[in-house]
Order: structure tokens, then C-alpha cells, then sequence
């Protein structure tokens, strides 16, 4: 006799053979449960860190995460940008513009 795929309860003698579950309330939890497994796997991150895949683009835990290549270079370019900065502000000082 088949069974409930979500309480194990067994299935009426009438149940059509596709009939997977018991009732809505059933059918509802199952499938909240396996959709939220298997369209969100969690996974490991190059860094260590645990995450929720959302889709198959999705490779690294966060947009800052240490061990993406674009957070590398933005914290690069960042640095440069700063660099650039105190340069033409001395620049300035030592022209007198802006004063």
C-alpha cells in the first residue's frame, strides 16, 4: 500500500496510483520543503564561507568576499584613487591653487 510521501501516513484503498500525498496540507509542506532544497543548494565558498546558491551564476558568498577577483581589483583601485588624490592635492599646495 503506498504512503504519504510527507507523513507517512498510508493512502486510501481508492488512491489513484499517482496520488503522492494524504491531503493539501501534505502536498503543501513537501513541496515547500523540496523546492527550498533543491533550488537553493548551500555551498562553499572559495573563502571558507557557507552560503545559499541562488542560481548558477552565483560563486562567491558576498560581492566583497576576499577571494572574488572584482573585490581584489576594487580594493586596488581604491587604493590608487587615493594615491591619486593626495598627489594633486601636495600639487596643489605646492602651486598655491586653490588657496
Amino acid at each position: 500500500m503506498a504512503k504519504c510521501q510527507q507523513c507517512g501516513e498510508p493512502l486510501g484503498i481508492g488512491a489513484r496510483r499517482s496520488t503522492r500525498f494524504c491531503s493539501d496540507r501534505c502536498r503543501f509542506d513537501w513541496w515547500t520543503d523540496y523546492r527550498g532544497r533543491a533550488q537553493h543548494p548551500t555551498v562553499t565558498c572559495a573563502c571558507g564561507r557557507q552560503f545559499v546558491r541562488r542560481n548558477a551564476m552565483h560563486a562567491y558568498c558576498s560581492p566583497d568576499c576576499p577571494e572574488r577577483p572584482q573585490a581584489s581589483l576594487r580594493r586596488e583601485n581604491d587604493r590608487l584613487r587615493q594615491a591619486l588624490r593626495e598627489a594633486r592635492a601636495g600639487l596643489d599646495r605646492a602651486l598655491g591653487v586653490g588657496a
